[in-house]
């Protein structure tokens, strides 16, 4: 997801969640009426009036963030006035009485100006049953739906379905059985008409279409692939044909195409442009933890991020932090200046003492903004400064900026540049995290090393164009195979390592025996020719070692004794125990 394209979506959640605060202003100012009416029927008892007070100071916070000043203000006052009363236990006397209920009709005003009622407001059919005096904003905490942005698919998602419609019978079972691997699914379609008919039904992940198929022609060809044709189910369209020349793909684009590949067809190619869908659909949302000693003001915060489908973590203690980092794994930290026992400036230096957040953004929230103050903070690590109270579209849009620069540059500094997955270093860095969470939580953890079986071998048969499409495919393939839980990296040339959350010794062994043996199944281009590579593995889990490093060890041991016995198997090194072995269903090669 772009920046551009995940504001244009957060900023309609956003509308939606001020058009629904807006709806809800007779309710709410019924509930502050009716507390106002209980403080006068209790002879002003104090907690009656606080209450009232943390009403009113929510109900600015709220129309603060969400944009709506014109009904901020009134709030403010109402709120400053009962904390005055309530500071200086001043009595419900006759002028007290007249200044707050002035208020509360100017607030009302306010409330019907922005809604748009006419007459009184609504009144006790609006009022929520044991609403009581909450200490959050309740028009926010209530406003929130699930998130906006789409999840990721779980484990347990079945293959992508892919409908073909291919002139060429042997291209569409090569591509059934070249695609499996990579956890895409195909259904042929013989006919443009039939195809048309299972698209009006149901869309499926992608459609690859050969436009030179008799019967079908760039008008039918259009029809399908463009937003403007008219059939009802919409999937992308990937062309693949014969053809090779400027006219044939300037009819691609015309048509609505999203990739054009010639044939002969390489699969690699295609399975990397159907990887990149699968990104566009399923953008990751962004992680944000919030350090604020307020907890209205940082449940205020997490409500407005979360409605528009971030995930966020609040940490009222800061000396919590720390520990909190590794579990929640941040790509933003947004840290109130003023906090309880230090300064949001002095423990934003701590974070970034720790290397694997060194490059964390992070943005603090401050009531005294000024340039000075601005630049005295970019010297201590901080990205931003934002001031109190809050605006819901700055805040936002500084969230997105600063997380989508660091996804940018984190990509950069720990991803492998032809693979795509963890750098040695970031690996290593996943493994020490991942090994002291499983210590601390006493969840079992498994660790699993993998080598390419006589790489050396397609280096000097083929060239190393060849092998490192070979080491690209075994990069997607461990990708599209393993749970999202789990941490892929490529250890060193061809070395892979994975970091098998929550999961036990025995089962990590039958991941990776299903995973050798799958992988010895696909088929390689090797310009023109197809060729087979297996890979070995070594599986060691936490409870059989007693540290990270140990960890490492005790899986390169085992990968080396199963390359010792013959290769394409993966071995389990136990705890005092010989080597388990689960050979994989295909001989080695």
């Amino acid at each position: 997801m772009s920046s551009m394209n995940a504001l244009d979506v957060y900023r309609k959640a956003l509308r939606e969640l001020s058009d629904r605060h807006t709806h809800e202003l007779p309710r709410k100012l019924s509930e502050i009426e009716q507390e106002w009416d209980r403080a006068l029927a209790a002879g002003g008892e104090r907690n009656i009036v606080s209450g009232l007070q943390r009403m009113a100071h929510g109900f600015d916070a709220a129309s603060s963030v969400l944009g709506l000043p014109q009904l901020a203000a009134p709030a403010r006052r109402l709120a400053a006035s009962l904390a005055s009363l309530l500071a200086c236990n001043e009595p419900l006397i006759p002028t007290n009485i007249q200044r707050i209920e002035a208020l509360i009709a100017e607030l009302r005003i306010a409330a019907r100006t922005t809604a748009g009622w006419q007459g009184d407001p609504p009144g006790e059919h609006c009022r929520t049953e044991g609403s009581g005096t909450p200490d959050l904003p309740r028009e926010v905490r209530e406003a929130t739906p699930p998130p906006v942005v789409p999840s990721a698919p779980n484990d347990t998602t079945p293959p992508r379905m892919l409908y073909v419609l291919e002139k060429d019978p042997h291209v569409a079972t090569m591509l059934a059985t070249q695609l499996a691997p990579f956890g895409y699914s195909i259904e042929t379609r013989d006919t443009s008409e039939a195809l048309v008919e299972a698209l009006v039904g149901a869309a499926p992940y992608a459609v690859i279409l050969d436009p030179d198929t008799p019967g079908v022609g760039l008008a039918t060809a259009r029809a399908i692939a463009s937003p403007r044709g008219s059939i009802s189910s919409r999937a992308p369209v990937i062309f693949v044909s014969d053809r090779s020349d400027i006219d044939a793909r300037l009819e691609s684009v015309r048509a609505g195409a999203v990739a054009y590949f010639p044939k002969p067809l390489r699969v690699t190619d295609l399975v990397d442009k159907l990887d990149a869908l699968s990104q566009r659909e399923f953008p990751e949302p962004y992680r944000v933890m919030i350090v604020d000693g307020e907890a209205a003001r940082a449940d205020l915060c997490r409500a407005v991020l979360h409605e528009v489908g971030m995930e966020v973590s609040l940490v009222l203690d800061p000396m919590q932090l720390v520990t909190m980092l590794g579990d929640f794994n941040p790509e933003l930290l947004l840290i109130a200046l003023k906090l309880p026992e230090c300064g949001g400036d002095e423990i934003a230096q701590v974070v970034h003492q720790i290397p694997s957040y060194v490059s964390l953004p992070v943005v603090f929230l401050s009531e005294h903004w000024n340039l000075d103050r601005q630049i005295g903070l970019m010297n201590v690590g901080g990205d931003a400064l934002l001031p109190l109270p809050l605006q819901a579209s700055q805040l936002i849009a500084t969230v997105i900026a600063r997380v989508e620069r660091y996804r940018t540059l984190s990509a950069l500094m720990q991803h492998d540049s032809l693979t795509g997955l963890l750098n040695h270093s970031r690996l290593h860095q996943y493994v020490e995290i991942e090994s002291l969470r499983a210590l601390r939580q006493n969840h079992p953890l498994s660790f699993a090393m993998i080598d390419i079986d006589h790489f050396k071998s397609v280096n000097d048969q083929f060239g190393h164009p060849v092998g490192d499409r070979v080491l690209k495919n075994l990069a997607r393939f461990l990708r599209q195979n393993l749970r999202k839980s789990d941490i892929v990296g490529r250890y060193g040339g061809e070395e892979f390592a994975v970091v098998l959350t929550d999961t036990d010794g025995p089962d990590a062994l039958a991941v990776l025996a299903k995973l050798c043996s799958d992988f010895a199944m696909v088929e390689h281009d090797a310009d023109g020719t197809r060729i087979s590579v297996s890979f070995s593995a070594g599986v060691a889990t936490m409870s059989a070692v007693p540290s990270a490093r140990e960890l490492v060890l005790a899986a390169d041991r085992a990968l080396y004794e199963a390359k010792r016995r013959g290769r394409n198997q993966a071995v389990l090194w136990g705890d005092q125990e010989p080597p388990k072995v689960l050979p994989a269903l295909v001989s080695g090669t």
